[in-house]
């Protein structure tokens, strides 16, 4: 069998035997003593001889190392070899970034106690190579390499949020400015403010309750653009720094307002302040028609009206008016109805300075059966009660509702003009603060 090898178990051979009757026999020996000719073991045809190997008897003779290493790693134990020998095995011993992160001043060495069938704790340190490479291993020794992220932070970060191009989490740097991190970032927006920003600074107090605190630091256009070597007003970045880039208000904001109804020029008008007068945004669509009327104009602003009492006194107002208003100008063209508890609900062409009753009148007065109100739903959004003592002006646009005391019957012959006249009231006390917010302007 060409001898043995090298991790040969040598305290023990076995010997299995078949007799002629198939009864089978087991016998052990020395295998040094059988080498030694200190035992002599005669054969017979058919027997069966196992050598055992070490790592059969012992187990696989093996040691570790982990920790700050490129990968943890296991190999077989040899009796040559170091400490310093597995360490430089296993990491790339002189790389810059290895001995700038490694603690060197501690790393343990893990050795088995066959006794307590527990580890033993040896520490050692980087500074005395010659300890390392005089400390031979043993099987099952551990070894652990630390990093200086034990007691700090080695990968330091900053973090820009707001109006910067590219906003998110960026490595730490020696010396590290705040115009270098809006470079890292990708500069500012467009709508950017590019003149300071502002920093959150981690200073967590529990006692006092606080977890940061700001600081607002000019920005350096010309060092950005490389013209200096440092900024005028520098400020160094830390650990955990968060810078946020803010812009203004609607900076790009242009509000938009349609203009609609009898204007000579119906269109879409862009609103150039806060403020703007309703005879402007006329102007800007052309100026009235002939058949223009103010009392049935309106505001409208999702869906609603918003009601404006759009007399001539305060056209030349400044209102506050939002993106997607339409301004709709009414016309003496629109016609006036009557619905609900009149004998004939009518259509009429508007007749200027009638008032509610001469409607209700020509429509034939009145259903018999009772009625509980009586209501005037203007076009520009104003509701007006009719009573005994109480006959409104009626303009273009309006409609006259006389509720019955059967409502349902009500209901089913005028559903629209009920949804109309839910929606309308239902914004009545909004629309009368408006008016009161307007009249003192």
């Amino acid at each position: 069998a060409k001898g043995l090898l090298p991790n040969t178990y040598l305290e023990k051979l076995d010997i299995n035997r078949v007799d002629e009757k198939g009864n089978l026999s087991f016998k052990t020996y020395n295998l040094s003593s059988v080498l030694n000719d200190k035992v002599t073991v005669s054969l017979q045809e058919n027997d069966q001889i196992k050598i055992y190997s070490l790592n059969e008897v012992q187990g696989e003779q093996t040691v570790t190392i982990s920790g700050y290493v490129s990968a943890p790693k296991t190999i077989s134990w040899n009796k040559d070899l170091s400490l310093f020998d597995l360490i430089f095995q296993s990491v790339s011993f002189d790389e810059l970034e290895f001995q700038a992160k490694v603690l060197t001043t501690r790393l343990d060495l893990k050795r088995y106690d066959e006794n307590s069938g527990l580890y033993d704790l040896n520490q050692y340190s980087f500074s005395d190579l010659e300890v390392l490479k005089n400390t031979y291993l043993q099987p099952k020794d551990n070894i652990v390499l630390y990093t200086k992220s034990v007691t700090e932070d080695l990968t330091p970060t900053v973090r820009i949020i707001g109006q910067v191009k590219a906003p998110g989490e960026f490595s730490l740097s020696n010396k590290m400015y705040l115009e270098d991190l809006i470079l890292f970032a990708g500069g500012f927006t467009e709508v950017a403010e590019k003149g300071y920003v502002s920093v959150n600074r981690l200073d967590r107090d529990l006692e006092k309750g606080t977890y940061s605190k700001l600081k607002v630091n000019d920005i350096d256009i010309d060092y950005m653009l490389g013209l200096k070597k440092t900024p005028s007003n520098p400020f160094v970045l830390e650990n955990y720094d968060v810078v946020t880039v803010m812009a203004p208000i609607r900076a790009k904001f242009q509000p938009r307002v349609s203009v609609q109804g009898e204007v000579n020029f119906p269109r879409d008008v862009f609103l150039e302040n806060d403020k703007t007068t309703i005879i402007e945004l006329v102007d800007l669509a052309g100026g009235y028609t002939n058949n223009y009327n103010l009392e049935s104009s309106f505001v409208e602003r999702d869906s609603l009206k918003l009601y404006l009492n759009l007399s001539q006194n305060i056209l030349n107002n400044k209102i506050n008016l939002q993106d997607g208003d339409r301004l709709f100008i009414g016309s003496r063209l629109s016609s006036v109805s009557t619905t609900g508890a009149v004998v004939m609900p009518t259509i009429f062409n508007w007749e200027p300075g009638k008032k509610a009753k001469f409607y209700i009148k020509e429509s034939g007065g009145k259903k018999k059966g009772g009625m509980e109100e009586k209501y005037v739903l203007q076009a520009n959004g104003k509701t007006e009660k009719i009573s005994f003592f109480r006959n409104p002006k009626i303009y273009p646009g309006s409609e006259i509702v006389l509720i019955p005391k059967d409502r349902k019957e009500w209901y089913d012959q005028i559903k629209d003009s009920v949804d109309k006249f839910v929606s309308i009231f239902t914004i009545l006390t909004t629309s009368l603060t408006t008016i009161l917010l307007i009249t003192k302007l």
